[in-house]
């Protein structure tokens, strides 16, 4: 799936982990090569929950703020995305929690290794920004 988004969208990585903790974890996972930037807690002056990060990496891609999809994990990132302008995605697969992210979130998903599946409140906007996911939608 990563192969056929990243031919149709830019990616960066917008973290408030350091840089090297970042690059460590793309070259493991061999993800490295779908990033066209990689934005580190050492990048900005401020990280998320602050919008700069985000700025600077919608800024770096050329992309206008508004269209960008900042897909995160956690409570922050939900709040960095809206603090920027950008649309949010929770993913439930890391540090967040549906309670906590569906208090800001626009669409959160569910994901746990046997089992994928969304839950959304707004599913036409999900297939709008990734019709692979939600074809039909």
């Amino acid at each position: 799936m990563l192969d056929a988004l990243h031919k149709r969208y830019p990616f960066a990585v917008v973290s408030a982990r350091n840089s090297v903790t970042v690059e460590k974890f793309l070259r493991v996972n061999d993800l490295h090569s779908y990033f066209d930037i990689v934005i580190s807690s050492q990048t900005c002056e401020k990280t998320k929950p602050f919008p700069e990060p985000l700025l600077f990496a919608a800024s770096e891609l050329g992309v206008p703020i508004e269209n960008c999809l900042m897909i995160g994990d956690t409570l922050t990132d939900v709040r960095a995305a809206l603090a920027a302008g950008a649309q949010s995605l929770s993913v439930l697969c890391g540090f967040g929690t549906e309670k906590s992210c569906a208090k800001v979130a626009r669409i959160i998903f569910c994901i746990a290794p046997a089992n994928w599946r969304p839950y959304s409140t707004n599913k036409i906007l999900a297939s709008r920004y990734l019709p692979e996911v939600f074809p039909g939608n």
